[in-house]
């Protein structure tokens, strides 16, 4: 089909204005559909109600003929000229770098990445097989594909908005949860601790921050008993307390304790 009509393209090109080419085009593509959809040209006036349907069922299949050519030559077009692109004769690891750091300078989340992938086939490539662009798990930004991308990289864990339930901080531990020996940063504010803190009781050998708030009555605080922690470097707590004295044993480079009444609070001796 595509040939017959390359043909009488070229072959009217010469003395023919694109319009008269296009109807010549059109019914060459005509004539093949009513054959192959054994259809005779109907010749008789006026048209009966069943030919009037059959030359529009004619006319849709035609239309669809050229729609897809059009975009496959479209599509081929495309790609030459993305290819062509300067950013596109990048190494993909220099160019898959640039793409982190545009990622992961805003707020992070699947749908950015998806965003970018949708650029062109080769970026599309480059972030579904580039790890270190998958290595944040957000609630409600599908940390299940996150987790699953990352490979087993390091990862950042995030839920730093109060507004979720119960229900929605254990389903969303339930999938993290089982990946603690790969968290790197966490940030938490939650008033639904419990579910964080049977995590962070465990060995977690490459946690290097901690971001901890509880959300709950201004009299209120809850007890964290941290597992060991090795790397762990920064750690900030909100309304949160935990074993001071383990504290001495962890080279940390901050530390930030807010919201703890005096019965709560470090002592100097601790």
């Amino acid at each position: 089909m595509e040939t017959l009509v390359t043909d009488i393209s070229s072959g009217l090109a010469g003395d023919t204005d694109a319009s008269t080419i296009a109807d010549s085009a059109v019914e060459a593509v005509i004539g093949a559909v009513r054959s192959d959809m054994n259809f005779s040209r109907p010749t008789a006036e006026p048209l009966a109600l069943v030919d009037v349907d059959r030359e529009m069922d004619v006319l849709a299949v035609t239309q669809e003929i050229f729609l897809n050519n059009m975009a496959r030559r479209m599509a081929i077009l495309r790609r030459r000229h993305n290819a062509m692109l300067p950013i596109n004769k990048l190494p993909a690891e220099l160019l898959a770098h640039i793409i982190s750091i545009i990622v992961h300078s805003q707020t992070w989340s699947v749908a950015a990445l998806s965003c970018l992938a949708s650029i062109c086939s080769r970026w599309w490539r480059i972030i579904i097989t580039t790890p270190s662009l998958w290595t944040t798990a957000r609630m409600f930004k599908r940390p299940d594909l996150a987790l699953k991308k990352s490979k087993q990289l390091p990862v950042t864990v995030r839920v730093q908005d109060w507004n979720h339930s119960d229900g929605e901080m254990k389903q969303f531990m339930d999938v993290v949860g089982p990946h603690s020996h790969r968290w790197e940063y966490v940030f938490i504010q939650t008033p639904f601790t419990d579910y964080v803190f049977s995590h962070l009781a465990r060995t977690l050998p490459c946690l290097e921050g901690l971001s901890l708030g509880f959300h709950g009555h201004m009299e209120s605080s809850k007890h964290l008993t941290l597992g060991a922690t090795p790397k762990l470097r920064h750690l900030r707590l909100l309304k949160i307390t935990l074993s001071w004295k383990a504290l001495a044993h962890i080279s940390l480079k901050t530390l930030s304790i807010k919201d703890l009444n005096q019965a709560h609070s470090p002592k100097l001796p601790e």
